[in-house]
């Protein structure tokens, strides 16, 4: 079947969100307004299949990492953002732009189907604005408020791969989609600190957390909208787009299909029990009506969803950080026997589709160009799922 050119659904403004999204630009470019070292390590960048990636950050918060983790290579640079760290205030404000482009190259395929990849040489260029606020009330309360503002597309409409090449695109009202093109909540949470032990260990301020120390052991309940992947399934290297890796199933273990609505949010508690050396954390949330819909089943009692993680921590050689990701996508028999027979699922189908392992390989380096911009250029290599022909 020849390809098909394909137009990708940008942000359209309408009137009804034009305040709210230039209140926006214009609070998160005002953080950017003055030059400064933060103390994290350096933010790093990927750009999915070719292309490049910016950031620019105003003070921006680090991926929640375990306090216990061991500390960063000497040789390892602080990130230069746009706006200093306050340490000395129990209030947080700081904003993030993460523009994402991507490529790819003209391709053969047998045939093509309505959620294929394109054949045909493709471009796309996401973008997610993040105003990151928070109050911290006492010495073991806080509350949390994020609001995401994104706009632009993906490449193919985010169709055609189980490891989609950019996270950001999920967060995206793409061709078809229900999501509003206003900026949202993403984040509201409290955040709630039980002592269990009287000493104290330092904690590295970010959005999640705006404490500047915490008890050694401690019980910690977060209530409200967050995403788990806040918490849950965390790792130095590959948890966040918005400083690492770009694909999906690098930054997000595609094999957890935790609960989330269209943009990866929920509404829910968690308990996390932290000792020094590990912790245990727990998490009842709700699940969305359709699979990957935005509206959210308010019923427990009728659809929820668990989580528990078991965290040891210590390193395979003493003294040593690293971590090893490989990464091949599967699917069950069930659901390769639906694709063959010309089912459709919400990210795969061509009509006839000859199964296969998805095998993806992303690099990327991080350049640093000005103050707190960023930009990675980086490529991915991938066969996809389900479709070998």
């Amino acid at each position: 079947m020849p390809s098909r050119k394909h137009t990708f659904a940008n942000c359209v403004v309408d009137h009804s969100c034009i305040a709210t999204r230039t209140a926006l630009w214009l609070l998160v470019a005002l953080l950017c307004a003055s030059p400064a070292k933060s103390q994290e390590s350096p933010a790093q960048r990927a750009i999915a299949v070719v292309g490049t990636n910016s950031e620019s950050s105003a003070n921006a918060p680090a991926p929640v990492s375990d306090l216990s983790d061991p500390p960063a290579s000497s040789s390892d640079q602080p990130v230069e953002a746009m706006f200093p760290r306050l340490s000395d205030t129990r209030f947080w404000l700081s904003g993030q732009a993460n523009f994402i482009f991507q490529t790819h190259p003209s391709f053969h395929a047998a045939y093509t189907g309505k959620n294929s990849l394109r054949t045909n040489y493709e471009k796309a260029t996401s973008r997610v604005l993040t105003l990151y606020t928070g109050v911290r009330l006492n010495n073991s309360t806080e509350l949390l408020v994020d609001v995401e503002d994104a706009a632009g597309g993906g490449l193919s409409n985010a169709l055609g791969l189980g490891g989609i090449t950019n996270l950001d695109v999920v967060r995206i009202p793409g061709q078809g989609s229900p999501l509003s093109t206003a900026p949202y909540l993403a984040r509201g949470m409290i955040h709630k600190v039980f002592a269990l032990s009287k000493d104290k260990i330092e904690n590295d301020r970010n959005a999640l957390s705006l404490f500047d120390e915490l008890p050694s052991r401690r019980l910690e309940v977060r209530f409200g909208k967050f995403s788990l992947a806040d918490f849950f399934d965390q790792n130095s290297v590959g948890s966040d787009s918005h400083f690492q890796f770009t694909n999906w199933t690098v930054d997000q273990n595609g094999s957890w299909d935790f609960a989330a609505d269209t943009r990866g949010y929920t509404v829910g508690i968690t308990a996390d029990y932290e000792d020094r050396n590990w912790g245990f954390r727990f998490a009842e949330a709700l699940m969305p009506k359709v699979a990957n819909g935005i509206d959210l089943v308010w019923k427990p009692w009728q659809v929820h969803a668990e989580n528990w993680q078991y965290e040891l921590r210590r390193g395979l050689i003493p003294k040593k950080t690293g971590a090893v990701r490989l990464l091949s996508n599967a699917i069950s028999k069930d659901h390769q026997t639906y694709l063959a027979d010309g089912g459709y699922g919400f990210l795969l189908g061509d009509g006839a589709l000859s199964y296969g392992r998805e095998n993806i390989v992303e690099s990327y380096y991080t350049l640093h160009v000005w103050r707190g911009v960023y930009v990675a250029p980086g490529v991915q290599v991938l066969r996809p799922v389900a479709n070998q022909a």
